[in-house]
């Protein structure tokens, strides 16, 4: 069993130094679609920033990581109506990405246990909902457990 704790403690470490490189990433790809004019590099920009999401939410599945995961599951959601034209790129979204990676960053690194402090309203049309992440109260690998 301490061997399947060392591996799981192994690709956790991989997988922080992955998703850091990631959510820096997504942070910047971010900025630059918010500052992007043109139709066709805004469409490209958001399926790159998707991609990487997706990407992140598979890594985390990989090690376990379900609530991390349902997190990157989240922001996909909404790039993915932003694809379909079903949602516009408003800074309301901007804003709620961006919180979104934060609570990502925080549930992934996590500062001694604490949950994410950022809560984010509801887009237009929506009920209340809770900040992507907001359940998770460890910084990931203090609670994991290796996958079965």
């Amino acid at each position: 069993m301490a061997d399947a704790d060392n591996l799981l403690q192994e690709l956790l470490a991989v997988f922080r130094e992955e998703a850091q490189d990631h959510l820096a990433a997504l942070g910047q790809l971010l900025v630059e679609l918010e500052a992007e004019q043109e139709e066709a590099s805004r469409k490209l920009l958001v399926e790159t920033v998707f991609r990487r999401m997706h990407t992140l939410k598979g890594a985390a599945h990989a090690v376990n990581l379900v609530e991390v995961a349902e997190g990157c599951q989240d922001l996909e959601d909404l790039l993915a109506e932003v694809k379909r034209g079903e949602r516009e790129l408003e800074r309301e979204l901007f804003d709620r990405l961006h919180l979104g990676l934060d609570a990502l960053t925080a549930q992934i690194f996590g500062g001694e246990g604490e949950p994410h402090p950022h809560p984010y309203p509801p887009l237009e049309g929506e009920g209340a909902q809770a900040p992507v992440g907001e359940e998770a109260q460890a910084p990931v690998g203090e609670e994991a457990q290796a996958p079965v």
